[in-house]
C-alpha cells in the first residue's frame, strides 16, 4: 500500500482494494466476513466496531488513520481471550507478524492481489492435506 491509500477512511457501502486489504487483515485476526470480496459491508462494519472496541477505540465501524496504524501492529489488543468476536489466539507471535508484513508488501507490490490471498486461505483451510506450494 503506498502512503496515500495507507490511511483512506473507509466506512460502510464503499468498495475496492483497501476494503479486500481491510477484510483480509480483519480475517487475519480471526473475524468472520460474509460480505462479498472488497465490499464494505454489515459483517464487516461489524469486526471493524468490535476490533476498535478490543483496542480501545471508539466504536464506529469507519476504519481511520488510528485503525489502520493499529492493524499494521502499532497498538496492542486489549481483548478478553474468551471475547466473541476474536478466535483466534490474543498471544503475539513474532512469526505471524513477519507473515502479515509480507503478505502487506505482495499486496502493496501488486503481485498477489487482496482476492487471491482470501481464495488462497480458504483453500488451505478446506485441503490442509496438499502443500501450499510445491
Amino acid at each position: 500500500m503506498n502512503q496515500t491509500n495507507a490511511f483512506k477512511t473507509l466506512k460502510i457501502f464503499m468498495r475496492g482494494k483497501s476494503v479486500a486489504t481491510l477484510q483480509a487483515q480483519l480475517r487475519h485476526r480471526g473475524f468472520v466476513i460474509n460480505d462479498p470480496a472488497s465490499v464494505f459491508g454489515p459483517t464487516t462494519r461489524d469486526a471493524v466496531k468490535a476490533l476498535q472496541k478490543q483496542l480501545s477505540l471508539k466504536a464506529t465501524g469507519t476504519v481511520d488513520s488510528a485503525l489502520w496504524k493499529a492493524l499494521a501492529g502499532n497498538l496492542t489488543s486489549s481483548a478478553e481471550p474468551d471475547s466473541p468476536e476474536l478466535t483466534s489466539t490474543t498471544s503475539p507471535d513474532p512469526s505471524a507478524d513477519k507473515l502479515e508484513a509480507l503478505i502487506q508488501l505482495l499486496i502493496s507490490k501488486g503481485i498477489i492481489e487482496p482476492q487471491e490471498l482470501d481464495a488462497l486461505l480458504h483453500a488451505t483451510e478446506t485441503k490442509m492435506e496438499k502443500p501450499l506450494f510445491l
